[in-house]
């Protein structure tokens, strides 16, 4: 038993330390049963000791499962404290700098101590960005899913909203187009902060003109949303790949986690909807969004 116990409390928790994946762990645990199964058989001098491999597998079963649940309960202690470190300890600093850069761009500045103040705002807003897109990751990834609160809104308002907010008075031109009835049942904030990361990528990969689209479906169900930039072009054979995590071209400018796209994926899926990309020379690069007007929950039969 002391054997058994020492496998599930120590040996399980040691590796989880170590890093060792839970695949890694369990393929260990079935050479350790394979050798003491072999031991056994050596030392068995009568039939009865047969019970004795039957007793050995049934605990050392057991141990296997207390063993696997030490280790995804060691590792989701871990994943909580990363997420309190981004949630608290990066964002209060971050905080201050947004604050100290707003309170400076009020204040008498030359054209020079202007772009820099306005540089530092920038910053900040993006890591502001990519901090939410690692949470995001961490607790989509493994807790099944991105929450939504729902409500009545206008994708109009929230696309205006997205130019007015993320990127006004920065050296970029981004035209707001917005077509038929825009009105809906989503999470406004969730919206809105896929459409700031599709706007942010494409400053970033394109040549500093985007035009953000909003139109209403021929039947009426669906409001779609499209970015689009003039840039370098998507391979082919880099579009399925690009809403992957930590996923990025190959002519990828600028840093960035490559979290960005696969959060747009994971807002729009949690709609019920999904976001599609097509890049040509000729039409340039387009991130399209369908968003169903009414919940998922409502009509349970649609794909997602």
């Amino acid at each position: 038993y002391e054997a058994f116990r020492l496998l599930s409390d120590g040996h399980a928790l040691l590796r989880q330390t170590d890093g060792i994946p839970l695949d890694v762990l369990t393929a260990e645990y079935a050479v350790l049963r394979r050798v003491t199964i072999e031991e056994l058989r050596k030392l068995r001098t009568s039939p009865d000791d047969e019970d004795v491999e039957t007793r050995f597998n049934v605990g050392f079963d057991l141990a296997i499962g207390q063993a696997v649940q030490r280790y995804t309960q060691a590792r989701e202690e871990v994943r909580e404290r990363f997420i309190g470190i981004l949630a608290h300890d990066l964002r209060d600093p971050l905080a201050a700098v947004s604050l100290s850069a707003s309170m400076l761009g009020g204040t008498r500045l030359d054209e020079n101590q202007a772009r820099l103040v306005a540089r530092i705002s920038c910053a900040t807003e993006r890591i502001d960005r990519m901090v939410n897109d690692v949470l995001d990751f961490a607790r989509g990834r493994l807790d099944g899913g991105i929450t939504l609160t729902l409500e009545p809104t206008d994708m109009g308002v929230i696309c205006a909203g997205v130019a007015e907010e993320q990127f006004a008075g920065r050296n970029v031109e981004i035209e707001v187009r917005a077509d038929g009835d825009l009105r809906g049942v989503w999470d406004g904030e969730r919206v809105k902060q896929a459409l700031a990361n599709l706007v942010g990528n494409a400053f970033q990969h394109g040549d500093g003109r985007v035009v953000l689209n909003a139109w209403e479906a021929e039947d009426r169900e669906t409001v779609f949303t499209s970015v689009t930039n003039v840039g370098p072009t998507i391979p082919t054979e880099q579009l399925t790949r690009l809403f992957d995590p930590f996923a990025r071209p190959a002519n990828a400018r600028g840093p960035g986690l490559g979290l960005g796209l696969y959060i747009v994926q994971r807002i729009a899926l949690a709609h019920g909807g999904v976001c599609r990309v097509t890049s040509s020379e000729e039409a340039g690069t387009t991130f399209t969004i369908s968003w169903p007007r009414i919940p998922l929950e409502l009509t349970p039969s649609r794909l997602r």
